[in-house]
């Protein structure tokens, strides 16, 4: 976001890219907000509680649905209850859950979610009498329907900040026509194996046993790793606003530093952009992403071009010191930033990378106190296919499901930005690793 005395500029990405219906409605609603700015609508803000109403429907029938199936078991959780206020709101939940779904009592079900959450003790009775995981869901998806009318009031909230969004434009970008959507000729399992200088004489049961699986047979373990190779490229949405500004000029310094995200970000994300700069998000999940992608860019002034160039540097270091760090247990964090506050909250943060020139205090205090257990690091025990860490293979030298997380991605870095076949020779091998990610990536800047 970019404010300028009452005109404000926010810049929207989305990881798939938006579609006509998204376009229409980021229209609707800048109109919405600068109609509330100016006092010309309904200051209860009506109007654009409609339009979040009808734009998230699909979304709120899948949740009411999902809630739908278990509803009796859910309303045995009153029985489990102690506190009236909470039970009270709780059964007024279920009773408008099982009414014909309109789109009015979907918006009565999301004003009720958020009155659910707004009860004081809320929290603590969750923690204390929410023990299965039926009801953990249950009040995980009482979270993401308090969501959608949390976002109204804080959006009056803003409308009425004197001087703020009288003249608002919110700005979708779109997905570059020239990306890169695939991988140009990509390693097989004995190339990558060979540049993380692993050198079995052959692929064999035994290489495929000790590096990548227990279980799999080595033409299992091919083909495994061929289809992932052959998956889409993807550049996620913190990366397309950072492109986007770049290509059109904005000065980072002079935009909000702070995005806000539906979801926490990966791992790589935020180590790119806490090499980039000083942009906050939500926080870190620490997953891994094989497919995740710098895009192209041309004409950018060489200021940025070498901004550019030294971040990619950064996250190299970044992920050489994951490389030599123990392998550490940590404990699950949801994508999703349902129910969070921002980036500071101890909930959100634990999982963030710490830029390779300094430690971040606050965030080190909290990524230690995570730690469950500490395995000393087998160097050599890598390509471990981890399945909390969705579509990635990385690098882990335990196999138990715990310690799958946070885990040296050089593989998912080979795969990322592996745009040419660079293993032909000796020498080929030899210049592997920063180098070819600097090679790689020079021609896209």
């Amino acid at each position: 976001m970019r404010e300028s005395g009452d005109h404000v500029v926010i810049w929207v990405a989305r990881n798939g890219g938006f579609s006509g219906k998204d376009i229409s409605f980021l229209k609707e609603f800048s109109a919405e907000m600068r109609a509330l700015a100016a006092r010309n609508v309904d200051g209860s803000g009506a109007s654009l509680w409609n339009l979040l109403l009808n734009y998230y429907l699909p979304r709120l029938q899948d949740y009411r649905g999902r809630l739908l199936v278990k509803v009796q078991e859910h309303r045995q959780t009153l029985n489990l209850i102690g506190n009236e206020d909470f039970k009270h709101s709780l059964k007024l939940f279920f009773d408008i859950l099982e009414q014909p779904g309109g789109t009015n009592e979907f918006g009565r079900l999301c004003c009720q979610a958020l009155q659910i959450q707004d009860i004081a003790l809320a929290q603590n009775l969750v923690q204390t009498e929410f023990k299965s995981g039926s009801q953990r869901q249950l009040w995980k998806s009482i979270g993401f329907l308090a969501r959608l009318r949390r976002a109204h009031r804080t959006f009056l909230k803003i409308s009425r900040t004197p001087l703020i969004f009288r003249s608002i434009k919110v700005h979708p970008i779109t997905k570059n026509q020239d990306e890169i959507t695939s991988i140009h000729s990509p390693l097989t399992l004995s190339d990558t194996l060979r540049l993380l200088d692993i050198r079995p004489s052959r692929l064999n049961q035994t290489t495929i046993q000790r590096y990548v699986s227990s279980t799999c047979s080595v033409e299992k373990a091919q083909q495994i790793f061929n289809q992932r190779q052959k998956q889409s490229l993807q550049v996620h949405a913190e990366l397309q606003i950072i492109w986007h500004l770049a290509r059109t000029h904005v000065p980072i310094e002079n935009v909000f530093q702070y995005m806000g995200c539906s979801k926490r970000s990966c791992f790589l994300c935020k180590a790119f952009l806490n090499s980039f700069g000083s942009i906050e998000t939500r926080g870190c999940h620490g997953k891994l992403y094989n497919q995740w992608s710098i895009p192209a860019i041309q004409r950018i002034e060489l200021t940025m071009k070498e901004r550019l160039e030294d971040t990619v540097n950064r996250m190299w270091d970044i992920l050489l010191q994951e490389l030599h760090k123990p392998l550490q247990t940590l404990a699950a964090l949801s994508e999703s930033s349902n129910g969070t506050t921002p980036a500071s909250s101890s909930a959100a943060s634990i999982l963030i990378p710490e830029r390779p020139s300094e430690k971040t205090k606050v965030e080190k205090k909290k990524f230690d106190t995570t730690h469950i257990r500490k395995i000393n690091w087998l160097p050599r025990y890598v390509l471990v296919d981890c399945p909390m860490v969705t579509k990635s293979l990385a690098l882990t030298a335990c196999s138990r499901p715990a310690a799958r997380r946070l885990v040296p991605p050089i593989l998912s870095v080979i795969d990322v930005f592996r745009r040419e076949n660079t293993i032909s020779s000796a020498s080929g091998e030899a210049e592997s690793a920063r180098a070819i990610l600097l090679r790689l990536i020079s021609p896209l800047l």
